[in-house]
């Protein structure tokens, strides 16, 4: 079991979670619906890959390639990727605690929810950056916690030992 906590002041970002691996398929997004949480509830998922803003051009521009969460980002006409942090740890959106919107608006473009493109929406309590929540219809259903910016505390479970 594992809670995450803030690098800058240390406070709990979410309760006690399982760890799942591989990292769980996604979902197909539906139009005009938000798609389940690609990671159940009390479970997180490291995703190796590079995940969102900032976004480079990618080596052959005319390649579709996912940029986030299975989604591709064209930019005047040109496919781009993905330059952001690679590990980031992937929770179902509920599983958060003391986080709140980032008060920016630009970080909140979407039609349906945020698409989390134009990088971190998730603030810390002390106004660190630390996640990317990404809820539109069109995307993914998720939230990334920003591996520089958040550490993890592994729990112990109590055991109870048998009374003789």
């Amino acid at each position: 079991m594992t809670v995450f906590r803030c690098v800058r002041c240390n406070q709990p970002l979410t309760e006690s979670l399982t760890p799942l691996t591989p990292f769980p398929t996604r979902p197909e997004p539906v139009e005009q619906q938000i798609a389940p949480s690609t990671v159940p509830r009390g479970c997180y998922a490291v995703d190796p890959e590079p995940f969102g803003a900032p976004f480079i051009p990618n080596d052959d521009p005319q390649e579709a390639v996912a940029a986030m969460a299975n989604m591709t980002v064209v930019r005047n006409g040109a496919f781009l990727k993905s330059a952001g942090p690679r590990d980031t740890v992937v929770l179902h959106p509920d599983d958060a605690v003391a986080l709140h919107d980032s008060p920016e608006r630009e970080p909140w473009i979407g039609c349906c929810g945020p698409s989390g493109m134009y990088g971190p929406n998730q603030l810390c309590a002390c106004g660190n950056p630390v996640g990317t929540l990404v809820a539109d219809c069109l995307m993914q259903n998720e939230l990334h916690l920003d591996p520089r910016r958040i550490w993890a505390e592994e729990m112990r479970a109590a055991v109870k030992l048998a009374q003789p």
